[in-house]
């Protein structure tokens, strides 16, 4: 009995689609994410005085509370997606630099970790805290609770997450020559709103240039690895 050889297309990995799919959605999802946070964020005025400020906080979420809550929930669905547009760069870098793939990994799951701690203790914090009758108790609380150990913490790892992630992933993916000129100038256009960090709505839109980095990455993922090649010609009868 003979067993009918596979094709190459019968071989396709099956998980390519879907983390193609993270890295064209990861930047819509957070632009969105974004947009729908600093619309409700718009409202708050800074203050000196911590307790008034966190009282001017706790009352712009609480006046725009669903959309506060759908921004967590695309916050979610971001992280998600992110690191699933991560793990698509470590699987394309991996290919001819296993040590910077590696490296990518490390930091995916920094990042990972660093933005699930921030949408708990900021967005689901928040969501919480506004929702309570008495928000001058509350904003004392809220002034008070960024002193622990644990915020302080969850703030390290979001920030380190946040900082090394991109700066990783460029350097990968320049080394493993999965990174044009167009790609790159995404990544640093990104990378520079990360720092500069503006607080103004139109800033959210900076988010779409990882468009360009992650569109490099879906077109390096989309060919046919060394291994597939190898596969195909063992398969071929």
């Amino acid at each position: 009995m003979t067993t009918p050889h596979m094709t190459g297309t019968s071989r396709r990995p099956i998980h390519r689609p879907l983390l193609i799919a993270c890295l064209l959605a990861a930047p819509a999802v957070l632009t969105v994410s974004e947009l729908a946070r600093l619309r409700v964020e718009s409202a708050h005025v800074e203050s000196e005085d911590a307790v008034v400020d966190a009282r001017s906080q706790l009352d712009a979420v609480a006046a725009q509370l669903p959309l506060w809550h759908l921004a967590a929930v695309l916050d979610l669905l971001f992280i998600l997606a992110w690191l699933g547009a991560l793990l698509a760069a470590v699987l394309v870098v991996a290919r001819t630099r296993p040590w910077a793939g590696l490296a990518t990994g490390a930091v995916a799951v920094l990042s990972g970790l660093g933005l699930a701690m921030h949408n708990a203790f900021y967005y689901q914090a928040l969501a919480d805290l506004a929702g309570t009758p008495d928000h001058d108790q509350t904003a004392r609380v809220l002034a008070a609770s960024g002193s622990d150990w644990l915020s302080a913490v969850a703030l390290l790892v979001f920030f380190a997450g946040a900082l090394l992630t991109p700066i990783v992933l460029g350097v990968s993916l320049w080394r493993a020559h999965a990174l044009p000129w167009w790609a790159a100038a995404g990544l640093v256009l990104w990378l520079a709103g990360v720092f500069v960090g503006s607080e103004a709505t139109p800033a959210a839109l900076v988010n779409l240039a990882l468009l360009l980095p992650f569109a490099a990455v879906a077109r390096h993922l989309s060919e046919p690895s060394a291994t597939d090649r190898q596969e195909r010609r063992v398969s071929t009868p």
